[in-house]
This record gives C-alpha cells, sequence and structure tokens, in this order.
C-alpha cells in the first residue's frame, strides 16, 4: 500500500462519515441503524461482536480463536502498530492474516475494521491482504454535537477541562508507560475519551454522575477514573456505538477496569471495597466452552458448533434482547446454555476428533441495557455475578428528562461475553 492508496482511502472514510453526519442531524438515522452498512462487510452474520484482542498471558494460543467459536461475526479491529508488537494487541499471529483473510470471505465469521485513519497504516505492508481484499471501514466516534447543542459542547468540555488538568491530567501522563504503546500518545487518547463519557453523562441527563466525577477529581482522582473508564466501557460507548455490535471481554480486563489507576498491591480487598455507582446489566449464564489451539482446529470446531445449531440459537437471542423481549431471552438462553454443556460432554470425543482441542474456558453471559428493566425476578446482577459491589441495583439509562429525539439515535440493549482466559479446564 503506497501514500496515494492511503491517503484515497482516508478521503473515501471521510466522505461517508460526514454522510453519516448529516444523517444524524437531520434525525435519520434511528436506533436499529447501523454505520458502516452491511455491504461493508464479506457475508456479515448475527450476532456481530466486537473482539477482546490483548493476548495477555504469551503462553495461551490466541485469544482470538474461542471468540470466533461463540460469534455470528467476530470484529476484529486493527491497530496501527510494528509486527513486533502485534500479536501482543491483536490477538493473533502475523501469519495467521492470510488464512483470517480467506476464511473472512468465505464464511463471514470474521470482520476487520480500522482504529485509526488509513495513513496511519503507512508503511505496515503485512497488513496488506486485509486493505485489498477485505478494504476494512474504520469505525467512528458517536457525533456528540448531534446530541449536545454547540454552546452546551463548549461550555461542559470546559467546565471538565478546568477541574481535570489539576489531578487528572497528571495521573494520565504517570500511568502512560504501562499503556499500549508506553506514550503520552495514549494518555491524550484516554483523557479525549474521559472527556466523551462526561459529555454523554451530560447530554443524557445523568448530571448527579456528573457532579459526582468533578468532586472526585479534586478529592480522588483515581475513582474519578474508575467511574470515568467503567461507564464508557460498559455503558455510553457502546449505547453510542453506530456499529450497535455486540461485546466480548476478558474477566481480569473487566476487573481491572476497577482498578487500574489505584498504586496498591492487592487488589482483591480493593474490589471488596470499590462500589460501582449502579449495576449495569443481568446475568444469562456461566458455562464452558473448547478452546481451539490451532486455526485448523478452529474451523473444525465451527463446524461442530454450526451442526448443533449454535448459530441460529445465538442469533435469536441477539434478537430477543434487540426486541426487548424476556420471553424470547429466557428461552434462548436456556437453549444456548444446553447446547454448551451438550458440547462440553462431548469434548473427549470432540477431543479424539479434533487433536488440537485439550482444554476449555469459561464464558460468562450477559445483557447490559433499558431491558434489564424487563428482567422478571430472579435474574443476578451481571456486576454482582462476577464479585462485584454495587450501590444501586440497576441504572436509570435513559431517565425521563431525555428528548425522545436523542433517545431514537442510541442503541438497544446489547450482549456481552466474558470470558476467563486464565482458567484453564482439563478436557481429560
Amino acid at each position: 500500500m503506497d501514500r496515494k492508496f492511503l491517503e484515497e482511502y482516508e478521503k473515501a472514510e471521510e466522505e461517508e462519515f460526514n454522510k453519516l453526519c448529516e444523517r444524524m442531524f437531520n434525525g435519520d438515522f434511528g436506533p436499529n441503524d447501523t454505520y458502516p452498512p452491511d455491504s461493508r462487510f464479506p457475508k456479515l452474520r448475527k450476532p456481530v461482536i466486537g473482539a477482546f484482542q490483548l493476548q495477555g498471558d504469551p503462553k495461551l494460543p490466541s485469544v482470538i480463536l474461542p471468540q470466533i467459536l461463540l460469534s455470528g461475526s467476530l470484529v476484529i479491529e486493527l491497530l496501527p502498530l510494528t509486527e513486533k508488537d502485534f500479536k501482543d494487541y491483536h490477538g493473533f499471529d502475523i501469519r495467521d492474516i492470510p488464512k483470517l483473510v480467506e476464511f473472512s470471505k468465505e464464511t463471514g465469521k470474521v470482520q476487520f475494521v480500522l482504529h485509526s485513519n488509513a495513513t496511519s497504516y503507512e508503511g505496515l505492508s503485512y497488513l496488506d491482504p486485509i486493505f485489498i481484499e477485505l478494504r476494512p471501514p474504520q469505525i467512528p466516534r458517536f457525533p456528540l454535537e448531534s446530541i449536545l447543542l454547540g454552546s452546551e459542547f463548549k461550555k461542559y468540555v470546559k467546565e471538565f477541562d478546568e477541574v481535570a488538568r489539576v489531578e487528572f491530567k497528571p495521573l494520565l501522563w504517570r500511568a502512560s508507560d504501562e499503556w499500549f504503546f508506553g506514550t503520552k500518545y495514549e494518555g491524550i487518547d484516554y483523557y479525549f475519551d474521559s472527556v466523551d463519557t462526561f459529555l454523554y453523562l451530560k447530554a443524557l441527563g445523568k448530571n448527579h454522575i456528573a457532579e459526582q466525577i468533578l468532586s472526585a477529581f479534586r478529592d480522588d482522582p483515581e475513582f474519578a477514573q474508575i467511574l470515568l473508564y467503567a461507564y464508557n466501557e460498559f455503558v455510553y460507548a457502546p449505547f453510542l456505538d453506530v456499529f450497535r455490535i455486540s461485546y466480548n471481554y476478558d474477566l481480569e480486563f473487566v476487573l481491572d477496569v476497577f482498578t487500574e489507576f489505584l498504586e496498591k498491591e492487592d487488589k482483591a480487598k480493593l474490589l471488596a471495597n470499590i462500589k460501582f455507582p449502579c449495576e449495569v446489566g443481568a446475568f444469562l449464564m456461566k458455562k464452558l466452552t473448547l478452546y481451539p489451539q490451532s486455526f485448523r482446529a478452529m474451523e473444525l470446531l465451527v463446524d461442530k458448533y454450526e451442526q448443533e445449531d449454535l448459530y441460529n440459537v445465538f442469533e435469536a437471542l441477539d434478537n430477543g434482547i434487540k426486541a426487548k423481549s424476556p420471553d424470547i431471552l429466557t428461552l434462548k438462553a436456556t437453549e444456548l446454555g444446553e447446547i454448551l454443556d451438550n458440547l462440553w460432554e462431548d469434548s473427549k470425543k470432540i477431543k479424539r476428533e479434533i487433536k488440537e482441542v485439550n482444554f476449555g474456558t469459561s464464558v460468562t453471559l450477559g445483557v447490559i441495557g433499558p431491558i434489564v428493566g424487563y428482567m422478571v425476578a430472579g435474574f443476578t446482577g451481571l456486576l454482582v455475578a462476577l464479585g462485584l459491589a454495587v450501590v444501586e441495583k440497576n441504572i436509570d439509562f435513559f431517565g425521563t428528562s431525555i428528548s425522545e429525539s436523542i433517545v431514537k439515535k442510541l442503541r438497544p440493549s446489547y450482549l456481552v461475553n466474558i470470558y476467563d482466559f486464565k482458567s484453564k479446564y482439563s478436557i481429560g
């Protein structure tokens, strides 16, 4: 890919994003509309789920492979990184790229999107097959200006910055060496994510939470960042996601969200003492799933999962969430749980057929969003199921003070899968 190719690529993405902004400002983009359109992806399958990509333990096989099994289409975000850093932040090896490209074209079960502007990938020739054959789109940020008037936007940014610059910005710079690239670029990026989250809170009428964060900046900036990061990761960024996908997480990452900025050693004690302001979702089930150790083993397991009708049931579960139907949600969650139980019970037989499947891992399935308010008694909170303490029972996602025009731009509730990649369960 030469510079001219990438510049033209970037220009085309900017033009499409400008069209999206125009639709939003004109009120022509509802909660069931998506961007980029399905036509940008080969054979897109529901549910579409964003991959958790940090490799974490280098001794583990690819963290991407088991996620492909429990997705309609798994979306992999490409970062503009050198070959040396690629696997750590993408969850698979560069040598797997040609196979994943062919697998994407044949099945649609893997999709790629860009994290940055196209010109950021100049010189990364190892990504040529993805760019040239799949033309991955860039996923834009939700244009906040479409739900905040210009004067409000500037006012709230100034309010945030005046308080945050005293303690919060220095905190980010001190912590930046521990993040992706070991540069202040990532600290700046996290800062703007935090500003956006504060603006989401203001735009959606959560003034009491916004004020709590501003107060914490003065007294406890680490806790302020925990609140901002958690709300951004689990609530507002997903609701304002124009791609409308569901999400995979690693359990260790979820727990680290609550301790990321605390310079103490015993995280277990910290987690016991930190209370998230509200419960964000409902717990559906925790099940064991197989862990393929090679690309070929993953392909064979996909065929096995197809035979068990897992993907049709998973899609129906996802549709039940979007339709705000707790009855469908309960029924399909039960069916999905039975399929996963049956697959695990057959794991010894599967191991004899597929040699590179020696262990499994657990995955917690939950749902986050307004549908939680429709759930019948007996459903445990998602954060509570993960061992976290909460102050309020459920978050009031979209309060009565939110205008109808804003609500119509927000996405429905979404599915979340939380893998425990650190725990291995022997097949025997």
